[in-house]
């Protein structure tokens, strides 16, 4: 009769594979982790920048004034715009972990101006950052956004 030897696992093999698969786990997941942080950066930005790229089209084409107000609270902005010749208003609030700085000074309000002629006022460089990034956008008579991958 010929007798296989069963091989199976000894525990030393076993506590290495599972190291192995949780060390694996550990780098995936903060690359997951660092991604979706990323991604919300990014959803923030574009959306503030098509909320104010929306009042400075409504300006030129109902050719009329619009004013914003953009409040940072704990967590989250809110965007108020408001056309006082054609009394329209609107609100947009969304969470973000975002810092704004507004001509290099931190700012938890700020208000801006667009008129029907093209014209934005306040000028300056509005900046929205977190720990790693941050995107600069120019504002005197239109948009141009510079980003910068580091802070």
């Amino acid at each position: 009769m010929i007798y296989k030897k069963q091989c199976s696992f000894t525990l030393l093999e076993l506590m290495i594979a599972l190291v192995l698969v949780v060390s694996i786990s550990g780098v995936i997941g903060m690359r997951v982790g660092g991604a979706l942080e990323e991604k919300r950066f990014r959803s923030s930005v574009e959306r503030l920048f098509s909320e104010l790229e929306s009042c400075r089209r409504l300006a030129l084409s109902g050719q009329a004034d619009w004013l914003v107000l953009l409040e940072k609270k704990k967590d989250y902005f809110v965007l108020h715009k408001s056309c006082p010749e054609l009394g329209k208003e609107s609100e947009a609030s969304w969470k973000s972990s975002c810092k704004v700085r507004f001509n290099g000074k931190p700012a938890n309000a700020l208000s801006f101006q667009f008129t029907s002629s093209g014209k934005v006022s306040p000028a300056g460089k509005l900046v929205i950052e977190d720990k790693k990034r941050s995107v600069v956008w120019q504002m005197p008579d239109q948009f141009a956004i510079f980003e910068r991958g580091r802070v």
